[in-house]
């Protein structure tokens, strides 16, 4: 059987519903989120599944800090691999599996590594930029006075 056609079966039989790309990769959903699996016959052992597009990136700050948050999360998360191509974010699993119908076995794992890395890139990036926007105090000087008013009752 080839690797196409056991990866459809095996998705169908899992309640998802895959189709085939104009690549001729499989696609399917999953949580709301369309997944990639690469199907090439060229490479018997070889299996990758993929989350393209999860993350764009808008400003050079922002891709700066991209480059050093998909290094932390890749040293975290096993398997999982987080990668840009021009002004997008994508997650991948990769591994070689012999025999391929052993993929079944990892194939939750593989997902939830996926999810795993795309929830701590995004948590990554949600802290970092929020840590950057500028707090807005609308009576600076009143905590420096409440401060000093206690300083002299000592």
């Amino acid at each position: 059987m080839t690797k196409k056609k056991l990866f459809m079966r095996f998705l169908r039989d899992e309640g998802f519903r895959p189709k085939i790309d104009e690549d001729d990769d499989i696609v399917f959903k999953c949580e709301g989120k369309t997944y990639y699996i690469e199907a090439s016959e060229s490479d018997d052992s070889y299996f990758r599944l993929i989350l393209p597009n999860f993350w764009q990136i808008d400003t050079p700050e922002e891709e700066r800090h991209a480059l050093v948050v998909m290094t932390e999360v890749n040293a975290e998360i096993k398997v999982a691999k987080i990668y840009q191509r021009k002004d997008n974010i994508h997650a991948t699993v990769e591994m070689f599996i012999d025999p391929m119908e052993g993929f079944k076995k990892v194939f939750p794992r593989c997902l939830g590594c996926i999810q795993a890395a795309i929830a701590a890139f995004s948590e990554k990036m949600k802290v970092h930029f929020q840590s950057e926007i500028p707090r807005c105090d609308p009576f600076p000087n009143l905590l420096e006075d409440q401060s000093d008013d206690q300083n002299n009752e000592e």
